[in-house]
C-alpha cells in the first residue's frame, strides 16, 4: 500500500500546530524506517494514526514481544474518524499477535514523548474513549545556558573530559553492557559521525564510569552537534557522588563553546528534575504515556 506521505504530513501540522514536522521527518522516522514495520492505512477520512508494531530487531533490545505503538494521531473535524481508524489498527495489531499498545515513542523512531495534555486535551480524550489509561508522566526540559556554571570540587582519581578517539570502542561496549540499545544507537551514530565536544566521558583510574552527550536530535543528520542534550549516565556503582554533575557542567561548557543557544530534552522523571535544576534547567512541557490493553 502506498501512503501519501504529503497529506500525512499536512495532516499531521494541521493538528499538532505547535510541533510540526516535515515529509522527511515522516519517510525518515516512519515509513521507511527499518526497525518500524508500520501499520498500513495511516490516514483515513480526517484522520490519523502512525501505529507500528517492531520491523526489525534494533541491535540488543529486549522485552518488546507483544507490544505495539502509536507514535502520533489526531484529526480535523470528527473525532469518530480518528475512532474508527484506531480501532481498525488495533485488528491489524491483534493479528500480529500485539496485545499491549502504547501511545508513546518507539525507539529509535522518536516525535514526542507521549501525549501533551495540555497542548492536546482533546488526543487525550479521544484515547480515554478507546480504552486507553495513563501509565506515566514524563517531563522535558530546557535551559537558555545563561546561567553561570558553578565549580565542581574535584573527585579523587576521577578524569573528566571529551571522547578520546582511543576509547570510543571501549565507551560503546560500555553503554551496551549498562543502558538501553537506543543510548546505545544514539553514542554510535554520533561517535562516527559527530565531533568529540559531543561526548564527555567521565573516568576512575582509567576505567570508564560515566558519559553524557548531545547532538541536533533531528533532521537528516540528526547526530551532528546541536541543542538536544542527552542521553547521559553514570555506573550504578558510581552514582550518588558528584560524577552526574561533573558530567553535566562539560556537557554544557563545551556547548557554549560551540555558541548553542540552548540545550533541551524531552524525556526524564520527577525525581530527576533537582539535578536539571541547579544547573539552569526549567521544566517546558509534560506528556503522558499511555497504554491499551487488547488482551
Amino acid at each position: 500500500m502506498i501512503e501519501d506521505v504529503q497529506e500525512v504530513t499536512r495532516m499531521w501540522n494541521e493538528f499538532f500546530s505547535e510541533d510540526q514536522v516535515s515529509v522527511g521527518d515522516l519517510k525518515s522516522r516512519f515509513y521507511d524506517n527499518e526497525f518500524v514495520k508500520p501499520i498500513l492505512p495511516s490516514y483515513k477520512e480526517t484522520a490519523f494514526s502512525l501505529a507500528a508494531s517492531r520491523g526489525n530487531p534494533f541491535f540488543y533490545e529486549s522485552d518488546e514481544e507483544g507490544k505495539g505503538w502509536i507514535l502520533g494521531a489526531g484529526f480535523s473535524n470528527q473525532r469518530e474518524d480518528l475512532l474508527n481508524l484506531i480501532n481498525k489498527q488495533f485488528e491489524e495489531f491483534a493479528r500480529r499477535k500485539i496485545g499491549r499498545v502504547y501511545y508513546s515513542n518507539m525507539v529509535p523512531t522518536y516525535f514526542l514523548p507521549g501525549v501533551d495534555d495540555a497542548r492536546y486535551p482533546q488526543l487525550k480524550l479521544a484515547l480515554l474513549e478507546l480504552g486507553f489509561k495513563q501509565v506515566q508522566r514524563v517531563i522535558s526540559m530546557e535551559s537558555g545556558l545563561e546561567s553561570a556554571i558553578p565549580e565542581m570540587r574535584p573527585i579523587n582519581g576521577m578524569d573528566v573530559s571529551a571522547v578520546r578517539d582511543t576509547e570510543k570502542s571501549d565507551l560503546l561496549t560500555f553503554i551496551g553492557n549498562n543502558f538501553p540499545a537506543d543510548w546505545y544507537y544514539r553514542a554510535k551514530e554520533v561517535l562516527e559521525h559527530g565531533i568529540s565536544e559531543q561526548v564527555v566521558v567521565a573516568r576512575r583510574l582509567n576505567k570508564i564510569v560515566g558519559y553524557g552527550m548531545f547532538s541536533a536530535g533531528s533532521g537528516a543528520e540528526w547526530y551532528a552537534s546541536g541543542e538536544r542534550f542527552g542521553p547521559f549516565g553514570v555506573l550504578e556503582s558510581e552514582r550518588s557522588n558528584g560524577i552526574g554533575s561533573i558530567i553535566l557542567i562539560n556537557l554544557i561548557r563545551n556547548m557554549k563553546k560551540l555558541k548553542l543557544k540552548k540545550a533541551f530534552f524531552l524525556w526524564t522523571d520527577e525525581r530527576a528534575t533537582h539535578i536539571y535544576k541547579r544547573f539552569g534547567f526549567n521544566i517546558s512541557r509534560t506528556f503522558v504515556i499511555m497504554e491499551k490493553v487488547l488482551f
